[in-house]
């Protein structure tokens, strides 16, 4: 899969050179936020489980007057729920999980 990951690379790495500006969000939270390019306000979030599962997203402004290509990250806040790796169950909970 070193294809793969190199093409993924890549891709992030031309799109963050692209990037007019970078907004920090919080996670599972929908925020309003304000185009750095035009000042046009609108709701935006990012939905995952987990920080260390989060890559980066890349979008437009939702004016269609607007040309900014906007990257959203993680603002490094902490989620409201403490994570704990010990929720997943054990392959002995399921029929003939033991091996």
């Amino acid at each position: 899969m070193t294809i793969a990951t190199d093409a993924r690379r890549k891709t992030r790495q031309r799109r963050e050179q692209r990037a007019d500006a970078d907004l920090e969000l919080p996670f599972n939270e929908r925020v309003t936020v304000d185009c750095p390019e035009c000042g046009e306000g609108f709701e935006v979030n990012i939905l995952t489980s987990t920080p260390r599962q989060y890559t980066p997203t890349f979008g437009r402004c939702t004016n269609h007057e607007c040309d900014a290509f906007l990257k959203f990250c993680w603002d490094g806040s902490t989620p409201d729920e403490p994570e704990d790796d010990d929720e997943q169950a054990s392959l002995a909970a399921f029929a003939g999980g033991e091996r």
